[in-house]
């Protein structure tokens, strides 16, 4: 087994928690395939957990994560 598809199944899903977002937006821009889902729960400002089926969601996932100043707002986690 690959360590891409080992990651894939250790790390399923990006939450996003608005009582820690600061507003600046920065990783939201930065979002590419996920843009979509987070936009959503950015505007809803509920606690959003998107699942992440393919390791390109992963990758981007995890860039995302590290671009959040809070690294409470968006959160890599085992489904």
């Amino acid at each position: 087994m690959s360590l891409s598809i080992v990651s894939a199944a250790l790390v399923s899903q990006l939450c996003y928690f608005p009582a820690h977002d600061l507003g600046d937006g920065y990783w939201l821009k930065k979002a590419n395939l996920l843009e979509p889902e987070l936009m959503a729960a950015v505007k809803s400002q509920s606690d959003t957990c998107i699942e992440l089926t393919k390791q390109s969601e992963l990758d981007e996932a995890a860039h995302l994560v590290k671009l959040d100043p809070t690294k409470k707002t968006i959160v890599l986690s085992k489904k």
